[in-house]
């Protein structure tokens, strides 16, 4: 299968490549809607992106062709890509990357970055500028083998400089498949940093977070018990079922058994280690079945990273969900949901 993609406008002014002369930074956005409007999270992102003095590249995908926007949609935005849903977020990349092929190597910084998470990036700001390393991600996994997690990657100099990123993008296999995306893109790329010599620098790496996750587990367990004695359930199976799932989290993490760590230790990477985001399948349908993460208790998390209005928006526009039906059912059966 072969990109495809319009450029559907750029913002008055210099122009993309101008910026990019003058920057020497790009961020590829890649989005997904089929709303006739952009989200908030959308328009947070560029913002952030903006202020941290990067040209912003938005590539859209959707599945609505017969209607095309413009940059004048999101403030800042200094060029809009609309593509097919195809590929997923490594389509957009894709390309958007080779929509600035010809400047990629004389750049100092690229970020990739996709709309899977709610929150703000601004916030991370200083922890970048303060790691000079090659390929940086936010969170690492092992799962299958040691790799970045996607939803966020900063590339410096080096990997640029080198044409690695560039023959990354023109070499990647465009695929519908999730399950290859995910092996040929996000622990493919890795992989190809690893050849190159480039490492993969975590801003915030499992093993630590991981260990300030253990040390809070009897206070999880804690939590998870005020949480049902609050509603007079104290002692129910479903808080049994909960604390049972809990405790096999706590075994795997012992025996050093792969878990996603951007799920499992949300909260951990929120009030210990200053983590600005949430990722939006956890809030919406906790896939690994995370003990800790209670709708209502939640609310001072989302505050906190500034992701409330985001979440709030977003399930107004997206009908469905455990947040969504938490908003139309008692505090007896939100517990109840995830």
């Amino acid at each position: 299968m072969e990109y495809s993609w319009r450029v559907s406008s750029q913002a008055q002014g210099a122009g993309l490549k101008q910026e990019l002369k003058e920057k020497r930074k790009l961020a590829v956005v890649a989005a997904w809607s089929n709303q006739r409007t952009f989200l908030s999270c959308h328009r947070d992102i560029v913002s952030d992106l903006k202020s941290m003095g990067f040209a912003v590249v938005l590539v859209h995908a959707t599945d609505r062709q017969d209607e095309w926007r413009t940059c004048s949609e999101i403030e800042g935005l200094d060029c809009l890509i609309d593509r097919p849903n195809q590929g997923y977020d490594f389509g957009s990349w894709a390309t958007g990357i080779l929509h600035c092929a010809d400047v990629l190597n004389d750049l100092d910084e690229v970020i990739l970055v996709n709309d899977s998470a709610f929150g703000r990036i601004a916030p991370l700001e200083p922890r970048l500028s303060a790691c000079s390393a090659p390929f940086v991600c936010l969170t690492d996994s092992y799962q299958v083998s040691h790799h970045g997690q996607s939803y966020f990657l900063r590339f410096g100099r080096e990997p640029l400089e080198s044409g690695a990123v560039l023959d990354f993008f023109e070499k990647y296999p465009f695929t519908n498949k999730k399950r290859d995306v995910i092996r040929n893109g996000e622990i493919g790329l890795s992989a190809a940093m690893l050849d190159g010599g480039f490492g993969i620098h975590p801003l915030f790496p499992y093993e630590q977070v991981a260990a300030r996750w253990i040390e809070h587990a009897p206070s999880t367990v804690d939590l998870i018990k005020d949480s049902y004695r609050d509603i007079g359930l104290y002692g129910s199976k479903t808080m049994e079922r909960r604390l049972d799932s809990f405790a096999a989290h706590v075994e795997s993490v012992l025996r050093n058994v792969p878990l996603n760590p951007s799920h499992l230790f949300w909260r951990t990477l929120i009030s210990e280690h200053g983590f600005p985001l949430i990722k939006r399948e956890l809030l919406l349908k906790n896939p690994i079945g995370v003990a800790d993460l209670f709708p209502m208790k939640s609310a001072h998390y989302l505050e906190a990273i500034g992701a409330d209005h985001q979440v709030v928006e977003y399930l107004a526009r997206h009908g469905d969900g455990p947040l969504i039906q938490c908003g139309k059912l008692s505090e007896h059966e939100m517990l109840t949901v995830n």
